[in-house]
């Protein structure tokens, strides 16, 4: 398996086709779910073999977006059907990244670690330093696409989120991330008062 030519495909496609109003989900995103898929899968002692898949699977997973906005994961599979058995990848390793990528779905559960660990490294930002400016990202990009927010609703819908739908499903990712994660929340909660 070419893994390294096959990230580099799909990269190039994303940095060169993706609609420049998505302000989230851009290249750059995809390349920070990658790092923290492969900083993640270190600290869980994930196999090299299973780590290449995973961070394929990052490189991919937001691929859909090229096509559409909303359920993309889907297109994001057909991405990856279509061009890895020409880097040669077994059905077997194909199904295993669009399985990781599936999991990127809302209101999933992920059902083996390298899925708990592509749903981590996904909302990674979530409990660094540079929140603020993702999260300003995604509502940038959010009201380009039709969702539009007054800033309480933000911060209300922010809050919600950070504090009763998400969560971090490794041990790593709750160690490295969730109390950073909480100070957002404690903020965002200052701001309503």
């Amino acid at each position: 398996m070419k893994h390294a030519a096959a990230r580099t495909y799909i990269l190039d496609k994303l940095k060169e086709e993706l609609d420049s109003t998505l302000f989230y989900h851009s290249y750059d995103h995809t390349i920070d779910v990658m790092r923290a898929a492969a900083e993640l899968s270190e600290s869980e002692n994930v196999s090299a073999e299973d780590r290449e898949l995973l961070i394929t699977a990052a490189a991919y997973h937001d691929s859909g977006f090229l096509e559409q906005y909303n359920d993309n994961e889907e297109i994001a599979c057909e991405y990856v059907r279509q061009s890895l058995p020409g880097f040669d990848f077994e059905e077997e390793d194909i199904d295993k990244i669009c399985n990781i990528i599936m999991a990127t779905r809302h209101n999933i559960q992920p059902r083996n670690l390298l899925e708990e660990i592509i749903c981590d490294a996904d909302h990674d930002y979530l409990g660094r330093k540079d929140y603020k400016r993702i999260a300003s990202s995604l509502y940038k990009e959010l009201a380009e696409h039709g969702y539009s927010y007054n800033e309480r609703e933000w911060i209300t819908m922010q809050i919600n989120f950070l504090s009763n739908k998400h969560q971090y499903y490794t041990q790593s990712a709750k160690d490295l991330r969730n109390s950073m994660k909480q100070r957002h929340v404690e903020r965002l909660k200052e701001k309503l008062v």
